[in-house]
């Protein structure tokens, strides 16, 4: 009984000693928990060795107090015992920072515990801090060869990039000199093309350095240091883009410079064949002798040779019927079909044959032309006999000036820069040779171009005639003078030259007994038509020592004509500034010839709003008025003054203002005629094309004290009509460039639906220079590209000739009058002129083709023809006609091409509809093409289903369409929106797939038509 005492006595001790060492054991494996991998060891070192320690002891002792005080089982709030407050007590009296923290009772295994953890974390600390100090070590160097290598990289960038640069000058200089400003107008080409948005300051400082002129020249070492701000900012593959556009105009550039040096040899040979020093050859016998050379050159050479017969003419003019070429095409295109048709080469299908040539009138003025593919650029045309419609050369297809010689002699050689040399004086020698033969049909084509050249100099005496008369620059001469003068020449004494004179002075339209520069022409021209050489020159002489002028006359006349050179010069691109010019001269002027007088000036412009009177609009005037002035407009019971100079086209003078009582007074304080006193003089501003008056200008002295000189001398008041004929010129030609503008803009739109191989479109206008080496420049007046979606912006920035070297092409186009064909930036460009009725080059069309598009098909040249040719004819009307008033300028284009359409569609049958009624279901893009053309037609049809439209497909629509023409009048379409909408949906390329002829014509006439109807509507609304 005592054994099995002791026995369950020792085992309760051997199981609570074992529970104790389990609990230590635990409290020490929870101590060693906090050596986990995964946690910061400085941190954890923080924990143990000041956080913990004395948190742990606060804990221990406050659950000893709780059992000593038998305190486990009791619930609630006791007054007597806060454990909160206990911990707080124990923790501030046993505070981290002073030793005692760490006399804890010793037995506590998790104290020891955490004592050892606090060891080891420390080790581990220490550990650490060497790797961390070696890492640093370690990554430094790293970082300093890494740094080391870098630079190295970098100084071998940048020397590859001077080297880039360095042969980029050696492509680009000719002899050692490379000129600055055509370095930097290709840099700005780039810039341009958005290749550069994240560098545009640093180009832009390059790019508008005003230190740098045409004549600056850069070396090698200058080049580098100009090019060094960009090269080092730009990226790899930005400087790689940048110097490979650099490469490539410094090769086109080569080329053109190649082409020049065997121009020189050219030139020779074209003044040898200009036996009569006109300035022209005749064009047949010169494309004959290019049939000859190049029948007769040997193999070799004949393979660096284009042969003549397979030259493109790129403006020709078809003159098949429509219904021909309807029989000939299918109803239907494949895809290879059009693929075919957008890569084909660029031919025609006729030429223009050389009985052309030689039943060709010289006077009459075509709308089309012969024109040669050249892959040239020149950068010195020599200039063509001065014509006085035009800075370019006329087109004609009997003679070829001095440019458009060497652009055939361009054809003919091929377009390669590696031409030799041999070939070119082979070339020369030969048309040396043979030009001019003893042969009288090739000889005898020069006649007419020899007598249209003597006419052109006869009226270039004349008008320089007409500017020694017009000794005060009024811009008309009185005919009573001209009529004495004439009396003293022997053959103008028979009664027949006299009733001859007579009644050509009726016909003139003469205002009073005055005749204007032009009359005085025709007057002249018809007194001297059937002179020889000697009595033309005779009567010159008699006509020039009639004028005697004294010295104070001759500097006044002189001062003139500058003051209206300066007016004609303001009005190239702005009616505006031509107008603030012509008040700046006129007070130029009076202070000079007017006894130092002071005038008030003030122009207005005749307007006629829409179912309103005309009024006069006042658009420019002296400072000492402007605010009063400008904007007023005038109504002729306001103004009686200026509106009986309207009616009477003749300046009207009121010596004393306040005593005439029509006299209308902007500022009301001038009425007073006590304080103010003097005189007005109004004279017309006179369109020169059909004799109609577009303004008034007004000159008063009202401001004068009476001490000054307030009477208007008579050669005052000559000047200042002659100013209005000068603002006459310039308005005439301002609203025909904005009829030309608008209908282009049109035309563009229209070709840019049609053509989808031509990536963009440039419009320019042709400016006159008054330098001699720049006859000219050209305007930028639209912009229009495929991804515009057809939206036209409008420009103002004028490219003159030597600063733009890489757009000569475009110059080439105006001096020859010819198409041009070439690439620029690796870009091939089509340029097209459109002439006057002169023929020559008013307007430049710079068509881009896409890279893939290299040659047109005649689908697409005849696309391109038809707009060249309209938007010629929109010229010429423009130039000629102010009938059809402001509202017609947009539309213009479409109505001609409704006009063209509506003729070829006559031509149609029946027939042209049978494949289109013979469809169950047929194509959407049919359907809707019908349909829109019936809700133009007849607006209250219903016309949703094919079956419901079929019917009124017919002969009877195609007469409905013939004679339909949108106007204000007659046109009302409801519907537009919807057929417009239904128009967006229908792509040309669609209509081209059909292949349909009579489908082409529909969808032509309904787009047409609703891009005029959409135009009229819209002019209604804004009224």
């Amino acid at each position: 009984m005592a054994v099995s005492i002791d026995q369950r006595r020792e085992k309760r001790g051997r199981e609570t000693i074992m529970k104790v060492n389990l609990h230590e054991l635990a409290l020490e494996l929870l101590a060693r928990d906090w050596l986990k991998p995964e946690s910061d060891p400085a941190l954890l070192l923080y924990l143990t060795d000041k956080v913990l320690p004395v948190l742990v002891l606060s804990i221990e002792q406050l659950l000893v107090t709780v059992s000593r005080r038998g305190l486990e089982e009791e619930e609630g709030y006791r007054e007597d015992f806060n454990p909160v407050n206990f911990l707080a007590e124990y923790l501030m009296r046993h505070n981290p920072r002073y030793p005692q923290v760490h006399r804890g009772p010793s037995g506590s295994r998790y104290y020891t515990g955490l004592k050892e953890v606090t060891a080891e974390l420390r080790r581990i600390v220490i550990r650490q801090e060497k790797g961390l100090v070696e890492r640093v070590k370690r990554d430094l160097k790293e970082k300093r060869e890494n740094e080391e290598e870098e630079m190295r990289r970098r100084l071998l960038e940048e020397e590859r990039r001077r080297d880039v640069i360095r042969g980029v000058y050696q492509i680009w200089q000719n002899g050692g000199i490379l000129l600055a400003h055509q370095i930097l107008q290709v840099t700005k080409d780039w810039v341009d093309g958005g290749n550069a948005n994240s560098y545009k300051d640093t180009f832009d400082s390059l790019i508008n350095d005003d230190s740098i002129t045409l004549e600056t020249t850069w070396t090698i070492d200058k080049l580098i240091s100009m090019l060094q701000p960009v090269s080092l900012i730009l990226a790899s593959d930005d400087f790689n883009s940048y110097t490979d556009h650099l490469f490539i105009c410094g090769k086109e550039k080569r080329q053109v410079e190649a082409k020049n040096r065997r121009k020189k040899m050219l030139k020779d040979a074209f003044h040898h064949c200009d036996e009569d020093k006109l300035g022209v050859i005749d064009r047949r016998q010169l494309m004959i002798l290019f049939n000859i050379y190049y029948e007769h050159a040997t193999d070799v050479h004949r393979e660096t040779l284009t042969d003549p017969k397979t030259w493109p003419a790129l403006e020709e003019e078809t003159d098949s019927e429509p219904v021909e070429e309807w029989e000939r095409e299918g109803s239907t295109v494949s895809d290879e079909d059009y693929q075919q048709f957008m890569t084909s080469p660029l031919h025609t299908n006729t030429t223009e044959s050389e009985s052309d040539h030689a039943d060709t009138d010289f006077n009459t003025p075509k709308s089309h032309t012969h024109s040669a593919k050249s892959e040239t650029q020149t950068s010195s045309i020599q200039k063509p006999v001065v014509l006085p419609s035009g800075p370019g050369e006329q087109w004609s297809p009997q003679h070829v000036d001095m440019s458009q010689f060497l652009q055939l002699c361009d054809l003919l050689l091929g377009d390669s820069e590696h031409t030799e040399i041999d070939g070119v004086e082979t070339l020369s020698a030969f048309l040396r040779k043979n030009f001019h033969g003893d042969d009288y049909e090739l000889s005898k084509g020069s006649e007419p171009v020899q007598q249209a050249m003597l006419l052109l100099r006869r009226a270039q005496k004349l008008s320089g005639l007409f500017s020694l008369w017009d000794t005060n620059c009024s811009g008309y001469l009185h005919i009573e003078e001209l009529m004495a003068v004439l009396g003293h020449w022997n053959e103008f004494g028979s009664d027949e030259c006299r009733k001859q004179m007579e009644a050509s002075l009726e016909t003139l339209g003469m205002i009073g007994n005055q005749v204007n520069k032009s009359q005085f022409i025709s007057l002249l021209e018809m007194f001297t038509g059937d002179m020889n050489h000697n009595e033309l020159k005779d009567f010159l002489e008699l006509m020039q020592s009639s004028i005697k002028l004294t010295q104070e006359q001759k500097a006044r006349n002189e001062y003139r004509l500058t003051l209206l050179n300066n007016i004609r010069k303001a009005g190239h691109t702005n009616i505006n500034e031509a107008l603030n010019e012509a008040v700046r001269s006129i007070q130029q002027d009076s202070r000079h010839h007017g006894g130092g007088r002071k005038a008030s000036v003030c122009i207005g412009l005749l307007e006629k709003p829409l179912n309103s009177e005309t009024v006069l609009h006042y658009k420019a005037a002296s400072d000492d008025g402007a605010y009063h002035v400008l904007g007023k407009k005038l109504t002729q019971k306001e103004a009686p003054v200026s509106y009986s100079v309207v009616a009477n086209k003749r300046p009207v003078c009121v010596p004393n203002v306040h005593k005439h009582g029509h006299v209308y007074f902007f500022i009301p304080e001038h009425s007073n005629e006590q304080e103010y006193q003097g005189s007005l003089v109004v004279s017309p501003i006179i369109s020169i094309v059909n004799n109609k008056v577009v303004g008034t200008i007004s000159v008063d002295c009202v401001l004068l004290s009476n001490k000054q000189k307030q009477a208007f001398e008579d050669h005052e008041i000559s000047f200042y009509q002659g100013v209005g004929v000068c603002l006459g010129e310039v308005y005439q030609a301002a609203e025909a460039r904005k009829r030309l503008v608008g209908a282009a803009e049109a035309g563009i739109t229209w070709l840019l639906r049609r053509c989808p191989i031509i990536e963009k479109i440039d419009f320019y206008l042709t400016c006159p220079e008054e330098n001699e080496d720049d006859q000219y420049s050209l305007q930028l007046a639209l912009h229009s590209d495929q991804s515009l979606g057809g939206k036209i912006e409008q420009n103002d920035e004028i490219l003159k000739r030597k600063e733009n070297f890489f757009k000569e092409y475009l110059f080439h186009c105006v001096d020859t009058s010819e198409s041009v064909s070439t690439e620029v930036y690796c870009s091939p460009h089509l340029c097209c002129p459109l002439r006057n009725e002169s023929g020559c080059a008013v307007a430049v069309l710079d068509l881009t083709l896409t890279k893939r598009a290299s040659h047109i098909d005649s689908q697409y040249n005849r696309d391109i023809n038809k707009m060249i040719k309209l938007l010629t004819s929109a010229f010429q009307q423009a130039a000629t006609n102010e009938s059809e008033g402001q509202e017609s300028v947009d539309v213009l284009f479409h109505k001609l091409l409704l006009s063209d359409l509506q003729k070829c569609m006559d031509k149609l049958d029946k027939r042209a509809f049978a494949e289109i009624r013979s469809y169950v279901e047929p194509p959407p893009t049919i359907h809707k093409i019908i349909k829109t053309i019936m809700m133009i037609l007849y607006p209250n049809t219903v016309c949703d289903t094919w079956n419901q439209c079929r019917p009124y497909v017919s002969i009877d629509m195609l007469k409905s369409m013939s004679h339909f023409t949108p106007s204000i009048e007659g046109t009302a379409t409801p519907q537009l929106p919807a057929i417009l909408n239904i128009l967006q949906e229908v792509s040309p390329k669609e209509v081209f797939h059909h292949g349909s002829l009579p489908t082409r014509y529909l969808y032509t006439w309904v787009s047409a038509c609703t891009a005029i109807l959409e135009h009229i509507h819209s002019n209604i609304n804004n009224y």
